[in-house]
């Protein structure tokens, strides 16, 4: 008995040996089929022979034998050589003759395809550099051997003289090449569109009989008549190119050419010349042209429709693009809270810029709460990576940091709390987040710091910044059993401003091309040398990230985040009386060109008799929301009574203020800071506000119930104007104050200013 291993083994070669006889015997079909197609093909042109019995104008295995080899490879080289030689055998030509003429259209068309593979070429023939392509490098170069070959192989044996040699050869040549230009194509298209047949509708169909009804008249009317005109039928071959493309114009110039051939071969048409070699190497020149010409026609049209398609999508993903940027930045936005403290002695800045262009949705986070008792917690830190997932971590990480601050829990509970949230919200165990957290005293003297893996944050004293060292631990979500992290109290005393910072303000470069981090000692130097210019803190958080973009040569890699707490001793900022110095408040003025103003303004920090003193400001953070006129208003009332300013300017500064907050909350949008300076002479009101559109004053309807707010600012305030800037806008109105003061304080007579100015100098 046979072991039914060898059978399983013997079964798998039998029909291994039976695809190989498969595919022999399908190879052997093709070959002979090829073979016939080139014969058939050479007798329809051997009609039209002339020079010579070999030789025709327009000759079709040309393009049959290109078109063969590229559709089918090498292989197809053996029925073009197998078709040109049982052609030729079939003539008066000795056998070695016809088996050279074989050769060389054999080696004219592998020559064709070699070439055309080696330029890109694609079968489609939608694009111009395909048809130069085929018209240069096959149609012209390689039909060049064909003739070469088989007119030496004429002249050799005799049958051709001398004296026709040139003749022969150019019109072989030019033979060689029309049938390529005519020929190649159609096949080429119908191998390339094969398996991919669409039923065309009836408008298409319909279309294409009209088109073919078309080129008949119009062929049978410009190049039959007596007078040719053979302009008339490009408008046809126009249609045909754009609306069927490179189908479309192969056939037309397909049957436009052998109109031609035909009529020039019995003596008529357009290209009537005293002898047949000079009226077939016009038609032959003609044709090709014609050919060519359609063919580039319908690449650019087909080119022409993907750039209109790639435009649209193009056109449909920059949309997308924009829908998805501003969602990522309203929700960005949404996510970052505005701050604000109900103590104006401790001002409260935040800046955010995310690091990648269009990475709008970043993970930096920031918080402030201010407690019953007075103290103010902050927060700022850093998840590791960009995307929706660290900014919900971020979300997280800073719910239940308000809820830790607010039920008492102290640094070490408090941040291995928020250790504990980020292990249960990350959707990576590799994701980490670094934070740095901040109690500031109720008396503004203490601030207690402890960082979790957060860079340490710069202290700001009697215009010295340094680093504060603050003993840390690792970041958030580092160790699986949690840490004990530490905290620091400092003594900072009265007039102190504390920078805390994420590490994308310090890890760009040091300048452009450099391979240096900007780093911390970095970071100190500017933020002195721009405190040294005397800006307000605003002006100083601005130019800050400008300064370190600058330095990087660009925009950050990574995400930036800033939370700076001031606090101010006094609510006293004395103005320097050098020439040229800024004013009291610290707010660089703006040049007259870039102020829209009207009514006349003093210079702040100068009285009407050109005696300068100190101005005296406070200033609230108010949200774009409807709550913010309420809070304007209670922080004018207590503003006024703390100054002791008369009832009427109390009012004053109510309505003034209420207006500017509401036309901001309405028209801006954004958070804004309302600003209350007091002068000898005057108190300045003003909103700062972070949209660039400028208000203006209009005239209000009857029934309107909007449209009056500036005009009533405008009759209230003796001078009002709008200061544009690049990060939004500061609108400003000014109340004087009267010459006496109050009624019933026994000081009549006495000016109103030089009392002001006690008050304000007064230490």
């Amino acid at each position: 008995m046979v072991p039914p291993e060898v059978g399983c083994l013997a079964m798998p070669e039998r029909r291994a040996g039976g695809r190989v006889r498969w595919t022999w015997a399908s190879d052997l079909a093709g070959t002979l089929l090829l073979a016939a197609v080139y014969v058939a093909a050479a007798k329809a042109a051997f009609a039209l022979g002339f020079v010579h019995t070999s030789i025709a104008p327009v000759w079709l295995p040309s393009g049959i034998g290109l078109a063969a080899v590229l559709l089918f490879g090498p292989r197809a080289a053996v029925g073009v050589f197998l078709g040109a030689f049982l052609f030729n055998a079939t003539t008066s030509v000795p056998l070695w003759v016809s088996a050279a003429i074989g050769f060389g259209n054999t080696l004219e068309a592998v020559a064709g395809a070699w070439l055309l593979r080696r330029a890109g070429f694609r079968r489609e023939i939608d694009r111009v550099r395909d048809v130069l392509a085929l018209a240069g490098l096959a149609a012209l170069l390689a039909t060049a051997i064909s003739a070469t070959v088989g007119v030496s192989s004429l002249w050799l044996s005799g049958i051709v003289s001398g004296g026709d040699v040139r003749a022969a050869w150019a019109v072989w040549w030019l033979g060689d090449a029309s049938g390529e230009l005519t020929v190649a194509p159609l096949l080429l298209l119908a191998g390339s569109a094969w398996g991919r047949r669409r039923r065309p509708g009836l408008g298409r169909v319909l279309e294409a009989v009209a088109l073919a009804a078309t080129l008949v008249l119009v062929a049978d009317a410009g190049l039959t008549g007596s007078t040719a005109r053979p302009f008339v039928v490009f408008p046809a071959l126009v249609w045909a190119a754009v609306r069927f493309r490179q189908a479309g114009a192969a056939i037309a110039s397909l049957f436009v050419s052998a109109e031609v051939v035909w009529l020039s071969a019995h003596g008529h048409g357009p290209y009537v010349a005293s002898s047949p070699t000079e009226r077939f190497l016009l038609g032959q020149t003609s044709t090709g042209a014609v050919m060519a010409t359609s063919l580039v026609l319908a690449a650019l049209t087909v080119q022409r429709e993907l750039a209109a398609r790639k435009l649209a999508e193009r056109e449909r993903q920059l949309a997308e693009a924009h829908t998805q940027a501003e969602l990522s930045r309203r929700l960005q936005n949404g996510l970052l809270p505005v701050l604000s403290l109900r103590d104006p002695s401790l001002l409260l800045r935040t800046r955010y810029q995310p690091g990648q262009e269009r990475a709008l949705l970043g993970a930096d986070f920031y918080d402030a709460l201010e407690l019953p008792d007075g103290t103010v917690a902050t927060l700022i830190g850093d998840v590791a990576g960009h995307g929706p997932d660290e900014a919900a971590v971020g979300v997280a990480l800073r719910a239940a940091w308000q809820g830790l601050v607010l039920s008492g829990h102290g640094p070490a509970a408090l941040l291995d709390g928020l250790d504990k949230v980020l292990v249960r919200n990350r959707p990576s165990e590799e994701m980490f987040t670094t934070v740095c957290c901040a109690w500031i005293s109720p008396d503004r003297t203490k601030v207690t710091l402890a960082l979790a893996g957060h860079p340490p944050p710069l202290l700001v004293r009697a215009g010295q910044v340094r680093v504060e060292e603050v003993p840390g631990g690792p970041a958030l979500g580092i160790h699986d059993d949690g840490y004990d992290w530490q905290a620091m109290t400092l003594e900072v005393g009265h007039g102190w401003t504390l920078l805390c910072y994420t590490d994308g303000l310090v890890e760009g470069l040091q300048e452009p091309g450099s391979v240096e981090r900007f780093g911390i000692d970095a970071l100190v130097e500017t933020v002195s040398g721009l405190l040294a210019a005397g800006d307000d803190l605003d002006t100083v958080l601005d130019d800050l990230l400008a300064a370190v973009r600058g330095a990087n040569g660009g925009d950050l890699s990574d995400d930036v985040a800033i939370l700076c707490c001031s606090a101010i001793s006094q609510l006293v900022e004395h103005a320097h009386p050098a020439a040229g110095s800024r004013g009291a408040v610290g707010r660089p003025q703006a040049p007259p060109a870039e102020r829209s103003r009207r009514g006349a303004e003093l210079p702040v920090g100068e009285t009407g008799d050109g005696r300068r003193v100190a101005a005296m400001v406070e200033r609230i953070e108010l949200r774009p929301d409807r709550s913010s006129p309420a809070m304007a208003r209670r922080f004018v009332h207590a503003f006024s009574d703390r100054q002791a300013l008369p009832p009427q300017v109390d009012d004053q500064l109510v309505l003034v203020s209420c207006e500017l907050v509401t036309n901001a909350v309405l028209h801006a949008g954004t958070r804004l800071t309302l600003s209350l300076e007091l002068h000898p002479d005057r108190v300045r009101v003003s909103v700062r506000d972070r949209s660039s559109a400028l208000p203006s004053l209009r005239q209000g309807q009857p029934d309107s119930l909007t449209g009056r707010g500036l005009g009533l600012v405008a009759a209230v305030s003796r001078g009002w104007g709008v200061d544009p800037s690049w990060a939004g806008k500061v609108v400003w109105a000014e109340i004087g104050l009267p010459a006496r003061r109050r009624a019933g304080t026994g000081m009549p007579g006495e000016r109103l200013a030089p009392w002001v100015a006690e008050r304000i100098d007064k230490p």
